[in-house]
């Protein structure tokens, strides 16, 4: 049933407006990227917004060893990385990015130990399976997943759109994902 324009105009936003994000075996209700408004016909209250336009996301990554998590990003993930001081820690450690400078994952200095237990950030492949292959013949482990939303097979799941996708865990605890361009 399609969406009329009082359904966007509710509190909240309307179930038929979402789409599914599976991965890593957690199943997560998320707006959809192009054309979603929401807002509220209370007085008082924001209203109807459009939506932000954006040319570029960054994730950021803790780690409590810089040298380790570098030489991964680059020796085993086989990116470029370069230091930041934008991402100077007050002890004097420097953090670094990884990417071509529109697409960047910041990896910054920490104390806590990432838990791992949700996808924090995702590398954009134009081919996931020659990826995977690539980066495990230079010691990436793969998270393998058999759950009702998520089935690995040699650390690839084929998605509910027809992808695939896979997982990996770095050297500090962080869940990355890596996806179709």
């Amino acid at each position: 049933m399609p969406v009329g324009r009082s359904d966007l105009l509710k509190d909240g936003p309307a179930p038929e407006t979402f789409g599914s994000l599976v991965g890593a075996g957690i199943n997560r209700r998320v707006p959809p990227a192009v054309g979603w408004r929401t807002g509220s016909v209370t007085p008082g209250r924001t209203s109807y917004h459009p939506v932000m336009k954006t040319s570029g996301i960054t994730a950021a990554l803790p780690a409590q060893d810089l040298g380790r998590a570098k030489a991964f990003y680059t020796d085993k993930v086989g990116l470029q990385a370069l230091e930041s001081d934008f991402l100077q820690a007050r002890d004097g450690q420097v953090g670094f990015t990884v990417g071509d400078g529109v697409s960047q994952l910041f990896v910054y200095p920490a104390r806590a130990r990432s838990a791992g237990e949700f996808t924090q950030a995702v590398i954009h492949v134009t081919d996931v399976r020659a990826a995977v292959e690539q980066m495990k013949g230079r010691g990436v482990e793969f998270e393998e997943y058999d759950t009702p939303e998520t089935r690995t097979e040699n650390g690839i799941a084929r998605m509910p759109g027809g992808g695939e996708a896979a997982w990996f865990k770095d050297t500090e605890g962080n869940l990355v994902g890596v996806v179709p361009a």
